[in-house]
């Protein structure tokens, strides 16, 4: 929880109980201690068969291990919030208001990037701009898609 993701949802209390609800998901099962082990793990296994500890590649392994993995995580943290905010009489289409704020947010910081084009800052604040690495989760589009489902 960043305080960009407050604002974007307008510090809206049922949007940020659906989110620490997700990430209380993670704390349960325990994912970012398994995310440790296995880049430890995948980077010793890939410096190995490699035979240079020094070079990027032998990081490749655990760089894909980990995204595939942080996917699987993230579903496992959406299914955990769904539980949670049905328990509290909440309705998962909250998480579907935070994915379409950061989809605004997105094309909003896109439209400025392109209209500021060769501003250097302007394209490190749209690539970085909610400090979260998006890459390793599923979509947006399947997230919400999941969310209405589970809202039903």
């Amino acid at each position: 929880m960043t305080d960009e993701m407050v604002a974007l949802v307008n510090a809206d209390t049922q949007v940020l109980t659906a989110v620490l609800a997700h990430e209380l998901g993670h704390v349960q099962q325990r994912h970012g201690l398994r995310m440790l082990v296995q880049a430890t793990v995948l980077g010793a296994v890939g410096a190995v068969v490699l035979g240079d500890f020094s070079t990027l590649l032998a990081a490749v392994p655990a760089l894909l291990g980990q995204a595939h993995y942080s996917r699987e995580a993230e579903r496992e943290a959406d299914a955990h919030a769904v539980k949670v905010l049905k328990d509290a009489g909440l309705s998962p289409l909250h998480m579907v208001t935070l994915f379409e704020a950061l989809e605004q947010e997105r094309q909003r910081k896109a439209s400025k990037a392109t209209s500021s084009a060769g501003n250097a800052d302007g394209e490190k604040d749209s690539a970085s701009w909610l400090g979260i690495a998006f890459a390793s989760h599923p979509s947006d589009a399947d997230r919400i898609a999941y969310f209405r489902s589970a809202a039903q």
